[in-house]
């Protein structure tokens, strides 16, 4: 194993638990990509716990830990970041986080335009468009007519590739468009991002939207 120690990273923010191990200096070691649309808070520590087990690494060598922030599902993005956020305060390690829009823009490795984009609610779209690698535009929440007009306004036709879980329903809005439909962040892309990611205050969800449940009082005030 690397002498700079080992990362440990975790995905909970779209329809599975991924959880990858690694040196900070290279390619994970072990990936578990479990899907799941329910149960991350029972699934996510016995993972853990069986991928450290499986990978040979003890717990006290982990140095870095670190997850996706959003936006995604709500309660995959609580679960997970309070589940680093523990691990790292309990063992005094460096805590990370990345934007999932920015872990699947990477997972893409292309060159020129990529938008990425996870379905938030009916015709809308969490989208962010990279160019080379780089973000071209902050992170949105926008319907497809918003959406052709933002890729027109930073491609102005060219060529782009859309990456995330429903982007096949997106190729119609850019004509030079290609789909790559991941249904979550791959474990090696999880791992390379969070090993070379920024650590400062500790990660918080990027929701990006109010949440589609609420609580009793306010479906009461609404009769």
């Amino acid at each position: 194993m690397s002498d700079q120690g080992v990362c440990l990273s975790i995905d909970l923010s779209l329809g599975a638990c991924v959880v990858a191990i690694g040196p900070r200096d290279g390619p994970p070691i072990h990936v578990i990509e479990q899907r799941m649309e329910r149960g991350h808070q029972e699934a996510i520590a016995p993972l853990v716990r069986k991928a450290l087990i499986d990978s040979h690494v003890r717990p006290a060598d982990v140095i870095r830990i670190g997850a996706t922030v959003g936006p995604g599902s709500f309660t995959g993005l609580r679960v997970g970041l309070a589940f680093v956020r523990a691990f790292a305060i309990s063992r005094a390690i460096e805590c990370a986080g990345v934007s999932t829009l920015e872990a699947l823009a990477f997972e893409a490795r292309a060159s020129g335009l990529v938008l990425a984009a996870v379905r938030a609610r009916g015709d809308l779209f969490y989208i962010q468009i990279f160019r080379d690698g780089a973000p071209a535009t902050a992170p949105d929440v926008l319907s497809r007519d918003e959406i052709a007009a933002r890729v027109m306004e930073v491609g102005g036709g060219e060529a782009v590739v859309m990456i995330g879980p429903d982007v096949e329903d997106l190729t119609d809005l850019a004509p030079a468009s290609t789909a790559l439909v991941r249904s979550h962040v791959s474990g090696d892309a999880l791992h390379r991002m969070i090993s070379r990611a920024s650590v400062g205050a500790p990660p918080r969800p990027l929701y990006m939207r109010a949440p589609d449940a609420r609580t009793l009082a306010e479906r009461q005030a609404d009769g």
